[in-house]
């Protein structure tokens, strides 16, 4: 028995396994779009979460009727329009502790979203975001991993244990021309601040710090581990 249209792969059931290109494994089938409360992820339609009518891989985009979007998910609104809660068993007999502007829960640990002027981070609504993390609007979100410190999603300033700063990202291992510097106390007289990727000597493409040249560039030759023009 040939596979359902679309599929180049099925099961002796014939359940669609694999779909062709252009189309969306959905439940067994091939489609073309993704049915409503489904979104599209590398080509396999994936449930929206509860609540949710419309979605994409950051989340909600649009809620089911009588329930509110809060940071990209659908919760029951109530009727004091500040107490939005998880689930139909909660109950709307909540006030919102200060300063929560709106809340699933009557503990200020239970905020999800804040006055103007200070930002949500673990439910809490606090005046600065913490060292990890950046002001995203009125959220505090994590920074990138290995980012001690962020500007933003993509700019790290400081990096974590174990990290080194490159080109405004956080690596575990230098790319070729740096080697990793870890800044700490013996250091203390350098203008570095945390662990960095340094650039290696003139004409050396792999070191081990600054005076210590394991591997010269093209042109250059090798000579007590520093590099030297031919």
């Amino acid at each position: 028995m040939p596979c359902p249209a679309n599929c180049v792969n099925c099961n002796p059931n014939n359940i669609c396994i694999f779909c062709a290109a252009g189309y969306i494994y959905h439940k067994g089938s091939c489609v073309n779009i993704c049915p409503a409360g489904y979104y599209n992820l590398v080509s396999n339609c994936v449930l929206c979460s509860l609540n949710c009518s419309t979605c994409n891989y950051n989340g909600c985009t649009v809620c089911a009727d009588g329930f509110r979007m809060q940071n990209n998910k659908c919760y029951r609104e109530c009727a004091n329009s500040t107490t939005l809660l998880v689930s139909g068993s909660d109950s709307c007999n909540v006030v919102c502790s200060s300063p929560c502007l709106t809340c699933f829960g009557s503990a200020n640990t239970n905020c999800l979203s804040c006055p103007s002027g200070s930002f949500l981070a673990n439910s809490s609504c606090i005046s600065i975001c913490p060292t990890d993390t950046y002001a995203n609007g009125s959220t505090c979100t994590l920074c990138s991993q290995g980012c001690g410190s962020c500007n933003n999603s993509t700019v790290c300033l400081t990096c974590a244990s174990g990290f080194y700063l490159w080109n405004s990202q956080c690596v575990r291992t230098c790319p070729p021309l740096y080697y990793p510097f870890a800044n700490n106390s013996s250091n203390s007289s350098t203008n570095v601040i945390g662990n960095q990727c340094m650039d290696c000597q003139s004409g050396c493409v792999r070191c081990s710090d600054a005076k210590t040249c394991l591997v010269c560039a093209k042109n250059y030759y090798f000579f007590n581990f520093t590099c030297l023009e031919d």
